[in-house]
């Protein structure tokens, strides 16, 4: 991979939420303590071995590390994988369902315990992300025969599978463009290609997503596929990099585990619990306040909620967090349900949406 300019260094398959077109907000992220791995047999030994790469793959996602196994802090979490097994099944890869002349194939699923094993990382010191995790829309471009257009399910399936299964290994979650009429008219090749920011983030309004992000894809004079990336985040200017690989499948993969590798570094918080009290206005009906509640408790950082006044329309409540009010606050502002009112705002003062 090329050298990752300054702004972005400082900066779903079965068990996850895949591609979809729907409008988006942030997206809790499920799966994160499941993972399957493909096996030669179903003998003890080579399950001992195969429940540890799926261990491997697991702290994967919950770190937002792509070498979180190689940590030495996950060593005797990785020795121990079996003690964290909650459950694990087989099944027939669907490669051999297709062609069932094919050598047998089989595909360990498992599912770990989510307390110990969060406990123990927490021990351990590998940071864990939170399940809420930003949506990212992704408009993907492609290069063949001097002609450019954006790629889909139907011009090139291979990259969005790809794309796909990277999304769900790494535990996130893409949107991709529906590209009808709406799409077609409001979007320009050039811009995408170039990373030309206002008709991009124009078009891409209507999904409502936390990312934007832009790649092309083109074959270089000396065979190597390379690959430009944009990323529109809520900072000022856009996360630029670059990837390539003999084959665009790789360099698409490379391309997003850059961007997933960034975003961890970005929402990843001291995980030290911390005790701190924060306040919501616009708080108007026994109904809105139910779902304030709901709301705090569902946030994965949150480990205890007490309220302490309710106040006309303004509810000040005490938590407890892994990360303190900040990784709260990182959470909160993935989300659609309470907002600071202004960027000067105290950053435990925040309103109810409607």
């Amino acid at each position: 991979m090329k050298p990752i300019p300054i702004l972005l260094a400082a900066f779903f398959a079965a068990h996850f939420l895949t591609a979809t077109t729907a409008r988006a907000a942030a997206v809790t992220a499920e799966g994160l303590y499941q993972a399957q791995t493909e096996v030669a047999d179903k003998t003890e030994p080579t399950r001992v071995v195969a429940v540890r790469e799926a261990l491997g793959l697991a702290l994967v996602k919950l770190t937002g590390d792509g070498a979180a196994a190689a940590q030495p802090a996950a060593r005797e979490i990785l020795e121990n994988a079996l003690l964290y097994v909650q459950q694990f099944s087989y099944r027939q890869s669907e490669e051999e369902a297709a062609a069932p002349a094919a050598a047998p194939r089989l595909i360990l699923h498992v599912r770990f315990d989510p307390v110990t094993l969060t406990e123990d990382m927490r021990a351990a010191g590998l940071s864990l992300w939170s399940k809420e995790r930003p949506s990212i829309l992704i408009w993907l471009l492609a290069e063949r025969d001097r002609r450019r257009f954006v790629a889909g399910s139907e011009t090139t399936p291979e990259w969005i599978e790809a794309l796909q299964k990277r999304a769900a290994a790494r535990g996130i979650g893409l949107i991709l463009p529906l590209m009808d009429l709406q799409d077609s008219g409001a979007t320009q090749t050039a811009d995408l290609w170039g990373g030309v920011a206002a008709p991009v983030r124009a078009a891409s309004r209507r999904y409502n997503p936390d990312i934007i992000l832009t790649g092309n894809a083109s074959l270089s004079p000396g065979g190597m596929w390379e690959s430009t990336w944009v990323a529109y985040t809520d900072e000022a200017v856009p996360w630029v990099w670059t990837t390539e690989s003999p084959l665009p499948e790789l360099a698409l993969e490379e391309g997003l585990d850059t961007l997933v590798d960034a975003l961890a570094r970005k929402y990843i918080s001291d995980g030290a619990l911390t005790r701190f009290e924060l306040s919501v206005t616009n708080v108007a009906s026994a109904a809105r306040y139910a779902k304030l509640l709901r709301y705090l408790q569902s946030l994965s950082a949150v480990t205890d909620l007490d309220v302490v006044e309710v106040r006309e329309d303004r509810v000040t409540l005490s938590l407890t967090a892994h990360g303190g009010d900040r990784a709260v606050a990182q959470a909160i502002g993935l989300g659609r349900v309470i907002r600071r009112p202004t960027i000067g705002t105290p950053l435990n003062l925040y309103e109810m949406l409607p």
